[in-house]
């Protein structure tokens, strides 16, 4: 190696400044130096980004959930009087103030009536009858705040003048179901007193409150039982100001409350709630007001965040991991090539007496120079690159407006420092070895020893433990209970050591790629395939660093695009698991106006545009020992075709791996044998139509006999039809039950209708009498037998007029009935005894069941399996309650109920079989809880359209809606974040280091360049060779970095996604790799680099001749 170090060959420009040395020596190196800037300033910014990302996400769950619920307030109570009132609202502001410290937070007031939670004063009719509600009494100085008017306006204060008639708003549901309209007058019960009301308005919860009304509801009620006045009124009402209590309710501003503020904030309200208010708000001092207590559901609701928090940060962590993984390889390999760029001149130096020392600080501030401003300028592009990423629709939700948080300066220093001692150590051992420069050339031999080393079975080892690691746990996120919920690191590293293993091993194929291209050069002219495959060959060992970051940054970005198409099916698959169906209705709670009633719904909803297949969704309680568990019925005769149909969607939405045989064949099962139960209307009659002889013993007037049937249609709902009987001499009447419906004409009932069930009534009797009746009816044309279900055990002397004193029960009960053909009821009963307390005037009748009952088919979920009661082919009884039970028949397996929540045991079985055992144990069938329906092609949207324009029908939730919430839920919305900046920089990292790559090996072959020109090589040849070998190459990287990164991401994304319990999600992450979106970004990527080859290639063919032959130089 020839240098000419004379000073006459340096020329200075005379009157201008000297550049430091530093800087001087860096010219030699510019390359190099702005590579490593910019792989320095990209390795930095993305690091900042998702340190920023990680937080802002994390915080926006969290801030969320808090907005969203309910019980997040710090309540103080207090004995309202007015007296008091200053002094205990200083002492209740201070002590909030207290426990909530630094946290943002506003205080609410609030006056409450009665003082006790648990009583509530009753609603009167403006006929002076009960209506059966209650209300809790509240006045708010901002009932805007905590809720919205569905009617009319909010009290007044100007009416709460002493006689004046009180205005009052109540909830929606509380004033349907009392019947009461905006302008109605009624009374309110408050002690001996009668208050004259009126209604102003009707409210609804917003739902941004923070959980006041939810505070000062009563602890048997709910918010639907607040009542609001004026304050002014409230205290102008000495019946209500008597009985009252002060409220102070703190809650935290969820918009504004950091993640570092949760855990200190939750100490402090566990501490203060309950605790002794002389201590807590009064600070020892004599209290200001009496009967002060404290209460708070704040730290229950603080640490149920610790799992969803969890879950949001190991969400991020796994694709933030990889990318930094990424970075990491990023920084080192271009500090290699600028420490390899500048070994020969170190060595040089240190040769020639230069101190370790001053080598290294050179080195060290042409590292500086541009490193530093890379680092610095970093944090603050974090925020440009994720705002642009947002206009470009990739980034949804809130994002971080800067990079420059402490966590992003953190990532942006530990970035400048990775680089800093992969440039600056390889520096420092050159420059102390003097023997430096004979080992430059002896470099080579370390790839060789470590490839002989068996290294290939550790790193296989490696990935398969790790892959065993995520199979076992099946979640990151680990741990329980009030504040140990956490993220392992462990196996948030795991996915990252796989990924680096098999890209390590997959290097194994470099060497591969030289007889491939052989063949192909011996079918090609010309010498510059044969002399690419020849280099690729021979330099494997220089290509190893450049080669492993392509393939771990196309790997990382095939790994991103494939984990999202994963999420976006599971997002799908998950909301139609949620949903139930395509289309989930839940009827209005209330019973009034166009609302539909429960025997109508199903031609209601069966009306709806699209609408193929509907069934209710019956809920039954049950449990088993000391196991609660809930039976869900739904109708398969229904149903069953959707299971096979290709035109519908399926109902109830089974995957083919949820259950253990396919979903037509189980459902089929349930509802192969519904037991004949009751007895059938025959046709579709459009009045229930029986004749009546009813008779009665003793004189006087008669109380009438009010007679209930209780229907069954064919979906297994029960419905009620009710009719006044006049007591005669048993002289045959005619009575017609109608059963069409006038609101929502023509829909009708599910036919055919069955009678399970007969109910007597007789209210306010002037004297005890021995009824007879006899009811005929074509619904029982061989007769009928009937049993008490009232009072099944009785004293038959009850029934003996000659021993009527001898009576024990006062309720009406069944004496004697018989079987009589044409007849639905024959028999003799006894009526109430009149003044009875409290009064029994009711009496129920069921059929006599078969001896008998066969047990329900029902499929059993994993949850009960696991206990091994519930295996299939076992016989199960299960406690219905009052001593009843129903037994079920597991015959089949699944892995969990579509449409419920998974926090108990389910069993699915059909509505009709079950209302079939219910029946026969003497209870009525469940009403619908829900109904799901199957839609055209799948798709419900017109059917919700419809439900929305007929809000009075119900509520409908499509599969659209569910994924859409899914997928814009904070826990997964930073998820995707992560893995979107996975899948647009990864291929950035590769496009950095394959051109710095070929700059490198382009200049350190400039001899061999210029070797090759001397014999006739000419310029486009040395292009096309530098171009076959570097892409070559590449694009090998790019396959293979491609392949590899979309089965890891197959093989890992099911494993580690998680629910919001950090449980793993149900259905299981369906595997689809999206190989039409992979190929996309490896073609995408290949273009870039085929474009800076191409240009590299041009660029570096144009050798000096005459200069590098002279120099003899080749580095």
């Amino acid at each position: 190696m020839a240098t000419d170090l004379r000073p006459g060959r340096v020329r200075r420009r005379a009157g201008g400044p000297t550049a430091p040395a530093a800087v001087r020596g860096g010219t030699h190196h510019l390359a190099v130096l702005l590579a490593a800037a910019l792989a320095i300033l990209l390795s930095a910014t993305v690091l900042s980004a998702l340190a920023a990302l990680a937080d802002r996400s994390v915080q926006s769950a969290v801030q969320q959930r808090l907005s969203d619920d309910t019980d997040t307030g710090v309540d103080i109570f207090g004995q309202y009087r007015p007296q008091d009132l200053a002094d205990g609202d200083k002492a209740a502001r201070a002590a909030l103030d207290r426990v909530f410290g630094e946290v943002p937070y506003r205080t609410y007031t609030a006056l409450r009536s009665p003082a006790s939670t648990s009583s509530e004063y009753s609603l009167i009719r403006a006929d002076g009858n009960l209506s059966g509600a209650s209300s809790v009494v509240v006045a708010l100085p901002d009932p805007a705040a905590h809720a919205r008017l569905t009617a009319g306006g909010w009290p007044q204060a100007a009416a709460g003048r002493p006689g004046a008639r009180l205005q009052m708003a109540l909830s929606q549901p509380a004033a349907a179901r009392v019947g009461l309209r905006v302008g109605d007058s009624f009374q309110l019960q408050v002690g001996p007193h009668r208050l004259a009301v009126r209604l102003t308005g009707t409210y609804r919860p917003a739902p941004g409150d923070p959980g006041v009304l939810a505070g000062l509801s009563s602890s048997s009620g709910t918010t639907d039982s607040l009542a609001v006045v004026a304050p002014s009124a409230f205290t102008a009402q000495p019946a209500l100001a008597a009985d009252a209590l002060a409220a102070w309710i703190g809650a935290p501003d969820s918009s504004r409350l950091s993640l570092g503020a949760i855990g200190p904030l939750h100490d402090r309200a566990a501490r203060f709630a309950g605790s002794d208010t002389a201590v807590s708000v009064f600070q020892g001092k004599p209290p200001a007001m009496g009967g002060v207590y404290t209460f708070s559901r704040l730290p229950d609701t603080l640490a149920a965040l610790s799992a969803p928090m969890a879950v949001a940060r190991a969400g991020i962590d796994i694709p933030a991991a990889l990318l930094a993984a990424l970075a990491a390889a990023a920084l080192v390999l271009t500090a290699r090539q600028l420490a390899q760029a500048r070994a020969a001149e170190i060595a040089l130096k240190g040769a020639r007496g230069a101190g370790t020392g001053r080598l290294v600080g050179a080195a060290a501030g042409q590292w500086a120079v541009v490193a530093l401003p890379a680092a610095v300028a970093a944090p603050f592009l974090a925020g440009p690159l994720l705002a642009g990423l947002h206009r470009a629709g990739l980034l949804h939700g809130a994002l971080p407006a800067s990079g420059a948080t402490a966590v992003g300066w953190t990532a942006a220093l530990l970035a400048l420092a990775v680089h800093g001692a992969a440039v600056l150590l390889p520096t420092a051992r050159t420059a102390a070895d003097r023997r430096a420069g004979t080992r430059l050339r002896l470099r080579g031999a370390r790839a060789a020893a470590f490839q002989r080393a068996g290294t290939d079975v550790a790193l296989t080892a490696i990935a398969v433990s790790g892959w065993l690691e995520l199979r076992r746990y099946r979640s990151p996120v680990v741990g329980g209970g009030v504040s140990g919920t956490s993220v392992d690191p462990v196996l948030i590293l795991t996915p990252v050591l796989m990924t680096a293993a098999a890209t390590l091993l997959s290097l194994r194929l470099l060497p591969l790629a030289a007889p491939l291209i052989d063949r192909a050069a011996r079918r090609a002219a010309g010498f510059v395939l044969p002399l690419g495959g020849w280099q690729i060959g021979r330099r494997a060992a220089r290509h190893t660093g450049p080669a492993l970051l392509m393939t771990l940054a196309l790997a990382v970005g095939s790994l991103g695009v494939t984990s999202l198409a994963i999420l976006d099916r599971g997002a799908t698959d998950q909301a139609a698991f949620g949903v139930g169906g395509d289309l989930r209705v839940a009827p209005p709670l209330q019973t009034l106006g166009r609302v539909p009633p429960t025997a109508q719904r199903h031609d209601v909803y069966a009306a709806l545009p699209g609408a193929t297949a509907v069934t209710p969704v019956t809920d039954l309680g049950v449990s088993r020992g000391e196991q609660i568990l809930t039976v869900e019925g739904v109708n398969t005769a229904a149903i069953l075709a959707t299971q096979t149909s290709a035109d519908t969607g399926p109902v109830p939405a089974l995957r083919s791996d949820l259950t253990d045989r396919p979903a037509a064949d189980l459902l089929a099962g349930l509802g192969a044998a519904v037991p004949d139960h009751g007895f059938t209307l025959p046709g579709r009659p459009n009045e229930l139509t029986v004749t009546v002889r009813l008779s009665a013993d003793g004189e006087g007037p008669y109380a009438p006999v009010e007679l209930t049937l209780t229907t069954e249609d064919a979906d297994g709902l029960p419905d009620h039809l009710a009719t006044s009987l006049p007591v005669t001499d048993g002289t045959p009447y005619t009575v017609r039950l109608p059963l069409g419906f006038t609101g929502r004409a023509p829909a009708a009932r599910r036919y055919p209708l069955r009678v399970i069930g007969l109910g007597v009534s007789i209210r306010f009797p002037y004297e005890r009498r021995t009824y007879h009746l006899r009811i005929d009816s074509a619904a029982a044309p061989r007769g009928a037998l009937w049993r008490d279900l009232t009072d099944p055990v009785y004293d038959p002397a009850g029934c003996d007029l000659e021993t009527v004193d001898s009576e024990t029960t006062a309720n009406p009960h069944l004496c004697a009935n018989a079987r009589t053909p044409g007849a639905l009821f024959s028999g003799t009963f006894r009526g109430p005894a009149p003044g009875s307390v409290p009064p029994q005037w009711d009496m129920a009748l069921g059929p006599v069941a078969a001896p008998h009952q066969p047990p329900v088919p029902a499929l059993a979920d994993a949850a009960l399996q696991a206990t091994g009661e519930f295996d299939t082919g076992a016989v199960v009884a299960l406690d219905a309650g009052d001593g009843d039970s129903v037994k079920v028949k597991i015959i089949g397996r699944i892995t969990a109920v579509p449409g419920v929540d998974r926090s108990q045991g389910r069993l699915l079985v059909d509505s009709r079989a079950l209302a079939a055992a219910v029946v026969a144990s003497g209870n009525e069938p469940p009403l619908d809880d829900f109904w799901l329906l199957s839609a055209r092609h799948g798709d419900a949207t017109a059917a919700a359209a419809a439900l929305r324009a007929d809000p009075a029908a119900g509520t409908g939730t499509t599969v659209r809606q569910a994924a859409r919430q899914i997928r814009d839920d904070p826990l997964q919305r930073g998820t995707r974040a992560a893995l979107v900046l996975a899948l647009v920089l990864a291929p950035a990292f590769a496009v950095i280091g394959f051109t710095l790559h070929t700059a490198m090996s382009a200049r350190s072959r400039r001899g061999e360049f210029a070797l090759l020109r001397a014999i006739g090589v000419r310029r486009r040849q040395l292009a096309a060779l530098l171009w076959t070998e570097q892409l070559g190459l590449a694009l090998l990287a790019v396959v293979v970095g491609s392949a590899l990164g979309a089965l890891l991401a197959a093989a890992i994304t099911p494993l580690v996604s998680v629910d919001a319990t950090g449980a793993p999600i149900v259905p299981s992450l369906a595997v689809s790799v999206p190989w039409l979106k992979v190929t996309a970004v490896a073609l995408g990527t290949a273009l870039l680099i085929v474009a800076v080859v191409t240009a590299l290639a041009r660029v570096f063919a144009r050798v000096d001749l005459v200069r590098v032959l002279r120099a003899g130089d080749e580095g």
